[in-house]
């Protein structure tokens, strides 16, 4: 099992491996869900829906290290990578194999400090305030370098555009049992550029030149472009009317089609109330 803290500069530390262990990694599995009631005519409740909220999660860790210089290090460093996430604002990453829940370490509380082993018990609070453990799915697509003369494929049909041979086996999944969001981003130089990803297509009326991307987000209802200064430019008012850009991924495995004359980096993130257990 690998279990690790990535704070948001990713700095790490492993949680489950000499000189620093978790001793109840279980507790960061356990998951609850809050609920509202509501009361019928006849006088009994009926669950009116189901919330997550903020979560807390107490991990037990013992520190220890074959010398005084060792220790010191190890713990300034864990001071250092906690607090940075809290001071920034930037959570970072609870790993569990491969999936991450974004939190924060809030408060530690330290034990049983044996001097002459260099050895303590840290109780660190783990808050966090998406409670879901997430687990990536990418896929890239990259531009066709060939011309046209017969490369490209029509499917009149199915896809408003024509797209290249080779592209047909570029896919996403949503392996989760609900819909997912995700990060899309579009590389320059383009001109409106337009994915169909099953049946719904993700497009925007704009022009990228070489070197700038545009990068939607689903869960922020965001899309900006990146120019090549570094400066972001908002491009909420070029999306595609005609389908919503931000549409979440549904359980499935899905065909993405394109032109082949851009490249692009999507990423699914599928939720889970527990990490896939493997």
């Amino acid at each position: 099992m690998k279990l690790y803290y990535e704070n948001s500069r990713g700095a790490i530390i492993n949680l489950m491996k000499f000189p620093v262990m978790a001793q109840n990694p279980e507790v960061l599995a356990e998951r609850s869900w809050g609920y509202e009631t509501e009361t019928k005519q006849d006088g009994t409740k009926n669950i009116k829906q189901f919330y997550k909220d903020v979560e807390t999660k107490k991990l037990q860790l013992s520190i220890m290290a074959d010398s005084k210089e060792e220790y010191s290090n190890l713990m300034n460093d864990m001071s250092e990578i906690f607090d940075y996430d809290v001071r920034n604002r930037q959570p970072g990453k609870i790993w569990w194999n491969d999936c991450y829940k974004e939190v924060y370490v809030t408060a530690t509380d330290f034990s049983e400090y044996e001097e002459d082993f260099e050895a303590i018990e840290n109780e660190i609070t783990i808050s966090c305030t998406q409670p879901w453990w997430i687990k990536e799915n990418q896929v890239e697509g990259y531009p066709n370098k060939q011309e046209s003369h017969g490369k490209n494929l029509d499917y009149p049909h199915d896809y408003p555009y024509d797209y290249y041979n080779g592209a047909e086996n570029i896919r996403i999944r949503n392996d989760s049992i609900a819909d997912c969001h995700f990060q899309l981003t579009i590389y320059g130089p383009c001109r409106n550029p337009r994915l169909t990803i099953g049946t719904h297509v993700y497009g925007l009326t704009c022009v990228l030149e070489a070197g700038e991307y545009v990068r939607i987000r689903s869960r922020e209802k965001k899309v900006y472009k990146v120019k090549n200064s570094g400066e972001r430019e908002s491009m909420y008012q070029f999306q595609d009317g005609e389908y919503y850009l931000f549409e979440k991924l549904h359980p499935g495995n899905y065909r993405i089609a394109w032109d082949g004359l851009f490249g692009f980096e999507m990423i699914a993130y599928e939720e889970r109330s527990e990490p896939r257990w493997i």
